[in-house]
């Protein structure tokens, strides 16, 4: 394993400087920009993060978290750094952007594993920040889990190539990198723009005005989106509560990667939670892991709909998989119940807890 390992490291160098491979044109991503950027102007205050996909991002309000969980004790002071479409490499590289800045007040991580997958999603394969993260680390390790998969040679080949790609635009554009990234160090004398003032990383998708959301909200509402977003959540609450620990691919890429972000939170102090947001009750492959091999770490399962329907019921949702801002208020006040009943927050339990 070890010398397969280097083997992989080498290659991927070699490909990075010398292959000249074909360049990835990359677009701007403004969530995570603006993201970045108000975290790094509230670090000295921040306590708590959220960190997960877009189901994290569209569930959880940080100023109506933070009143709930905040006591005589403790203040709670929260940013929710959900992003769409993040898989478990960007997670892992986004922890490690967030535990480098050493937020001198961070306590807390609440989060989201997303499924591990070597390659980025076709929807997010342009974006800069996906380039960044395939650094050597990230790509010895998606590129060994290839080799070590039960795919087709041609499979392995275009995966490892895709990888390869994203990995030589990292090193030969280093510099345009850092400076997409560059607002995770603070300029003193520059002043927080107005727009992001008060910017907890939440924003509801009422609030987007984009034409993909007005799709995905016109298709939800329609009679063909509302009979299957019906089936879907029909199947899940005949299936919950019934997961089992199967085998899958990257099952052990993925174990080790949990392994290493427990590692870094303990080694900085850091209580780490994993949470599973609402969506239709679907299990992901690694859901079962967490409950067996990291059972150590706390673990809030909002994606019960026998347990909490408000969180899936209709009215609450936005299009098939995210709530709306209604229902990310019942999200938030639930998780906020959960972890006052089970004593992980040293906060004071809300005065109404949501049906």
């Amino acid at each position: 394993m070890k010398f397969l390992k280097n083997t992989i490291l080498l290659s991927i160098i070699l490909a990075g400087f010398f292959a000249g491979l074909q360049q990835i044109p990359v677009i701007n991503d403004p969530i995570v920009r603006k993201k970045i950027r108000a975290l790094n102007w509230q670090a000295d205050s921040i306590n708590t993060i959220f960190l997960g996909t877009s189901l994290t991002y569209r569930s959880f309000l940080p100023p109506l978290f933070d009143s709930l969980m905040s006591g005589k004790n403790q203040q709670i002071t929260s940013f929710n750094m959900g992003i769409p479409g993040m898989q478990m490499l960007e997670t892992q590289y986004m922890l490690e952007e967030i535990l480098q800045r050493n937020l001198p007040q961070l306590k807390y991580l609440i989060l989201e594993v997303p499924n591990f997958k070597p390659v980025p999603a076709a929807e997010n394969w342009l974006a800069w920040r996906i380039t960044k993260y395939h650094d050597v680390k990230r790509t010895t390790i998606a590129c060994s889990a290839i080799l070590q998969s039960s795919f087709s040679f041609t499979e392995k080949a275009e995966m490892i190539k895709t990888c390869l790609n994203h990995f030589s635009m990292n090193m030969t554009s280093a510099g345009e990198l850092r400076q997409f990234y560059r607002t995770f160090s603070r300029d003193p004398g520059a002043a927080l723009p107005l727009k992001l003032h008060g910017y907890k990383g939440y924003k509801s998708l009422e609030a987007e005005i984009g034409t993909e959301y007005r799709k995905r909200r016109q298709y939800f509402i329609s009679q063909e989106g509302q009979q299957e977003y019906r089936a879907l959540l029909k199947k899940a609450t005949l299936n919950d509560g019934k997961r089992k620990n199967q085998s899958f691919e990257f099952r052990l890429t993925t174990i080790e990667i949990i392994i290493d972000m427990i590692r870094q939170c303990e080694s900085r102090g850091i209580k780490l939670i994993f949470l599973k947001p609402p969506v239709q009750g679907k299990q992901s492959a690694v859901d079962p892991l967490l409950e067996t091999h990291f059972a150590n770490i706390p673990l809030v399962d909002l994606n019960l709909p026998n347990k909490y329907p408000a969180l899936f019921a209709v009215e609450n949702m936005f299009d098939l998989a995210h709530l709306k801002r209604e229902g990310a208020i019942v999200a938030t006040k639930r998780l906020a119940a959960l972890l006052n009943k089970e004593g992980i927050f040293p906060g004071k339990p809300p005065s109404k807890l949501p049906e």
